[in-house]
């Protein structure tokens, strides 16, 4: 069927219901093309349709530049976030002597913009410059454990709350914030440990175990324990490790769960020891110092565990098993 084109339906916002060809009430949208089709005969009821769904999205990572382009060279606000201190909802004067239009800034009112800019400096708050502080803090740990922009989004939140509810003062921004993305990696079973959160911080593993603690008490939340299972998969893409393995040392912590051998145990530990094992019964052998290495546990540990499943878990395994 040949498509024709209405004449003179070039009229934007057309809100007609029904064919003025054949009457049908059959009319398709294509929102590529931005046309209204008759399905029954074919016609063009209405093109160049404006394009009512959302704008272009923001890389909230370039929030507070200033000036923010789109299709067609306007300059539009970010979305809300609780990335930023103030929510991406404040007017910044940007560093770049233009106007709104993009032109330059004539000489006689730059001296004027540039003590606009330093007061507007000084006016932000102690609370506001602490908050953006920690969500600069929080943006670099979760980009170098490369988690996703929800749990930094979540993170801010929290801290937010914990900023409201002066449970931050007396303790350095650095170790709330990684307690708190530790306490999130938690909440949403993302494998993280401690020690790798200390490792991209400034603050020791012990002082964000007693800020972890304290956020805690104070909001009245119960300490989530890490199971040992929600590591196997990212401690065995370290080692290269198939499936097989990654399913049997799954079995052999869930028979250590039952019968209470993780008890006063860290995780780590019974991972080693599991992928260990695991590796032994499907043929499939990685030595105690590479699995020590990458799950980053002593030898001495991993031996510890291993000769606690061996006879516990009745396994059979002989010493000279032991690489």
């Amino acid at each position: 069927m040949t498509v024709g084109r209405q004449q003179g339906s070039q009229g934007k916002g057309n809100s007609q219901k029904t064919c003025s060809e054949c009457g049908s009430d059959h009319l398709i949208t294509d929102p590529q093309r931005a046309e209204v089709i008759c399905r029954n005969c074919g016609l063009v009821q209405d093109e160049e349709m404006f394009d009512t769904g959302p704008d272009v999205p923001f890389d909230t990572k370039k929030m507070g530049s200033g000036l923010y382009e789109r299709t067609g060279g306007r300059g539009l606000g970010p979305p809300s976030t609780r990335r930023l201190h103030n929510k991406g909802l404040s007017t910044i004067i940007d560093w770049r002597n233009r106007d709104i239009f993009r032109k330059d800034i004539s000489s006689t009112i730059i001296s004027q913009v540039y003590r606009m800019r330093n007061w507007q400096k000084r006016i932000i708050n102690y609370n506001d410059r602490a908050l953006a502080f920690a969500n600069r803090e929080i943006e670099g740990l979760c980009s170098h454990l490369r988690l996703g922009e929800d749990i930094q989004e979540e993170a801010c939140r929290i801290y937010r709350i914990c900023a409201e509810k002066k449970i931050v003062r007396g303790r350095p921004t650095e170790s709330m914030a990684a307690a708190i993305v530790y306490r999130i990696c938690r909440e949403r079973k993302v494998p993280r440990t401690l020690d790798e959160i200390a490792e991209h911080s400034v603050i020791d593993k012990k002082e964000i175990g007693r800020s972890y603690s304290h956020m805690c008490r104070e909001l009245k939340i119960r300490i989530i324990t890490p199971k040992a299972e929600e590591y196997i998969s990212r401690f065995a893409s370290k080692l290269d490790i198939g499936a097989k393995v990654q399913t049997r040392a799954r079995d052999i912590l869930e028979k250590a769960y039952t019968m209470g051998l993780n008890s006063g145990k860290g995780p780590k530990g019974l991972v080693a020891a599991a992928l260990y094992i695991a590796g032994i019964l499907e043929d499939e052998r990685r030595t105690q110092g590479d699995i020590s290495k990458a799950i980053k546990v002593t030898e001495v540990t991993l031996r510890h565990r291993y000769t606690e499943f061996d006879r516990e878990l009745e396994l059979g395994l002989r010493e000279n098993d032991l690489i």
